[in-house]
């Protein structure tokens, strides 16, 4: 693994990956995976900008954060990230759960997001429109603490893996055994990932379901696979109808980890979106050590 540097967040360490100079990118990884979900994109983009790829909480070489995890709190790490690394705005990438953190953030504190990119959003309704609907259901009943223990035991926690996996890939993937074999050993090294997954308060996300695109904001991109069938890509339209992005496909070939499984699409269409003007808040406050306030015209 590369090095990755470190971000201290309420007493937690947060590891990230940074690539590159120039103007930043960030990258959220979704629930379930870590940072190494966007080696395709940090190979595109590392040598004209600097490239930032994260570890959630409890996700990768991230810190576990005993308070749980939400929403508010990966959309508090991200925001950290920006103010104490970045030293400002960035344009961001996520998928799933990262989808839907760069989303909050971007109708949060749209003065740190230069730009917002989401392949897929991760929220309750997509999440019982896909196969992901049992395992929800078993998570919001009493079935958590069965899960929990199955997620610790690596032969049931590899067969899922095989079985999840096969599921959630489109048919590129399908044809590559090496990508299939990688998705699996994500599920395979450790329970951690797996862990956060199911600890994840979902329904912490549900406001996204209803979010408009507000009249000022970052330029928006919206990607998802149409074998997508962990968030099926006939939700693609209803966020498409109510965001409004100025870039937005659903790929075909592809299934849930789209931007592995047709890197050089999806790395052609966020080329396109990091093409259109920033947005420029009228003035942005550095919160980085010996940093001075920040200044940009509309």
């Amino acid at each position: 693994m590369k090095t990755l540097r470190r971000l201290v967040v309420r007493g937690h360490s947060v590891r990230y990956l940074d690539r590159g100079q120039g103007e930043p990118l960030v990258f959220v990884h979704n629930g379930g995976m870590d940072h190494r979900l966007w080696e395709a994109q940090v190979a595109h983009f590392a040598p004209g900008r600097r490239v930032i790829a994260l570890d959630l909480p409890g996700f990768g070489a991230s810190d576990a954060w005993p308070e749980g995890y939400t929403l508010a709190g990966y959309r508090r790490v991200l925001e950290t990230l920006l103010r104490e690394v970045v030293g400002g705005p960035a344009s961001l990438v996520g998928c799933c759960v990262g989808g839907a953190v760069v989303l909050d953030l971007a109708l949060a504190q749209p003065a740190l997001v230069a730009r917002a990119a989401m392949i897929t959003i991760d929220t309750p309704r997509v999440n019982d429109a896909g196969i992901l609907r049992p395992l929800m259901w078993l998570r919001r009943s009493a079935g958590l603490a069965g899960l929990l223990a199955l997620a610790r035991v690596r032969p049931a926690r590899v067969a899922i893996g095989r079985v999840f996996s096969a599921l959630q890939l489109g048919a590129t993937a399908r044809r590559d055994p090496a990508y299939r074999r990688y998705v699996r050993g994500l599920w395979a090294r450790s329970p951690r990932n797996a862990e956060t997954l199911l600890r994840t308060n979902y329904e912490g996300f549900a406001h996204l379901d209803r979010a408009q695109r507000p009249v000022a904001g970052p330029p928006l991109a919206l990607l998802w696979g149409a074998d997508n069938r962990v968030l099926p890509a006939r939700c693609h339209a209803g966020f498409v109808a109510r965001l409004r992005p100025e870039v937005e496909a659903i790929v075909p070939g592809a299934g849930y980890l789209v931007m592995r499984e047709r890197p050089d699409v999806v790395n052609a269409l966020l080329d396109r979106w990091l093409a259109l003007p920033p947005y420029r808040a009228q003035t942005y406050v550095s919160h980085s050590a010996g940093a001075s306030p920040r200044t940009a015209a509309k």
